[in-house]
C-alpha cells in the first residue's frame, strides 16, 4: 500500500525533473518553441498525463492517493 507521503514525496522528485527539463530546453529552444515545448512536457508529465497515471497505479486497489481519504 502506498502512503500519501511516498505519493507527494514522487510528485516532488518528479517536479524537480520537469524543471531541469524545462530550464536546459529555454536554453537552446526560441522562446516560441519553448512555450510549444513546455507545454507538451507538461501536458506528457503533469496532471492530465504521467501524474494521473501514477496515482491511478499507486492507489489501485488501495485508497485514494489523491485526496488521502483512505486509512493507513
Amino acid at each position: 500500500m502506498v502512503t500519501q507521503h511516498l505519493y507527494k514525496a514522487i510528485l516532488l522528485l518528479l517536479n524537480a525533473r520537469k524543471n531541469k527539463i524545462l530550464t536546459y530546453a529555454k536554453v537552446g529552444l526560441s522562446e516560441s518553441q519553448y512555450i510549444a515545448f513546455r507545454s507538451l512536457v507538461l501536458d506528457e508529465l503533469g496532471q492530465k498525463g504521467l501524474e494521473s497515471e501514477l496515482s491511478k497505479l499507486l492507489g489501485e486497489g488501495n485508497h485514494s492517493v489523491k485526496n488521502g481519504n483512505g486509512r493507513e
